[in-house]
């Protein structure tokens, strides 16, 4: 705890600091006051540069733009009429790597990510990406040089729900390996 912003009966802000050596992945934050311990705060340590969400970024023409990859966007999806869209360059033969963190992050969002052509053509989708994580992830290698976008939906389901709140997650674009299965699952260790 760096510093105190603010204070009341029912509020506490200020100014953490993550110390460098800080493990990767979510951590929980709680304040121990005179009244006992109040209720516990998500964050993320991360190990690229981190960018926020900026709204109106819900059409082709606003989306955000991310000038430099690789990045973790912190972003929410507020309610059904939210779609958050982010532009980035990418060069032929570059793979990047799309992958959004939300439900394992404590986020109720469940959400689909396309990833579209300079034209709005779609190059690359995925909602699921296996039967046991219900968060999107795109893996692709770019056949052409140009501006892509990563469009964040909300799935909604068959019945049109949607979560409204606690609807925030990662995008984290990056260049780094994927593991797609291990065999065997068990060796006698030595």
């Amino acid at each position: 705890w760096e510093k105190t912003t603010g204070t009341s009966s029912a509020k506490l802000s200020g100014v953490i600091s993550i110390a460098p050596h800080a493990a990767l992945g979510p951590h929980m934050l709680r304040a121990v006051t005179k009244d006992g311990y109040s209720s516990s705060a998500m964050f993320n340590v991360g190990q690229f540069p981190s960018v926020l969400e900026s709204e109106p970024n819900d059409a082709p023409g606003q989306a955000q733009r991310i000038a430099k990859l690789p990045v973790e966007i912190q972003g929410r999806l507020d309610g059904a009429v939210d779609v958050d869209q982010y532009t980035v360059e990418a060069h032929a033969g570059e793979r990047w790597v799309f992958d959004l963190l939300s439900i394992e992050q404590g986020s109720a969002v469940e959400a689909r990510m396309y990833l579209l052509d300079a034209s709005g053509k779609r190059v690359d989708f995925n909602d699921d990406r296996d039967d046991f994580n219900e968060n999107p992830f795109i893996e692709h290698t770019f056949d052409r040089d140009g501006i892509y976008t990563v469009k964040l939906d909300q799935y909604r389901g068959p019945r049109g729900f949607n979560f409204g709140k606690n609807c925030s997650y990662i995008l984290r674009i990056s260049a780094l390996p994927t593991l797609r299965s291990v065999s065997p699952l068990g060796l006698k260790a030595g």
